[in-house]
């Protein structure tokens, strides 16, 4: 049903939707990442953000960026995004390469910060 939805509007709100989607995702941070910040005695927060997140999503599973991504990929919703969110998504997650990352991801952050409805992603990435 979502998908009809989303085939039905026009090609502008459809990469507004796709882009949304994909940015809120690049922007979680990597579960290998909470875990490192978290100390002893927080250990099950992350857990159970995650797990009210699924209930929240109806997840089977909680919910991960890389769950999230390959949702994504898996349901063609690259294929609706603008070439700059694109590039933002091969720069960081198909051809990483730390030392040239920034100069790679300037213009898609840039075009991520100048978006209003983006660019509350723009400090998570």
């Amino acid at each position: 049903m979502a998908s009809v939805e989303f085939k039905s509007l026009k090609a502008e709100e459809r990469s507004q939707l796709a882009g949304n989607a994909l940015v809120a995702a690049l922007a979680v941070p990597s579960i290998k990442d909470i875990y490192a910040a978290v100390s002893i005695e927080e250990e099950d927060v992350p857990v159970d953000r995650s797990s009210s997140l699924a209930k929240l999503l109806d997840f089977q599973a909680n919910p991960s960026r890389q769950n999230l991504l390959h949702e994504i990929v898996n349901r063609g919703v690259l294929d609706h995004v603008s070439t700059e969110l694109r590039s933002l998504y091969d720069n960081m997650e198909v051809n990483f390469k730390p030392l040239s990352m920034v100069s790679n991801i300037t213009k898609a952050v840039e075009a991520v910060n100048n978006d209003p409805a983006l660019s509350v992603y723009t400090t998570q990435l």
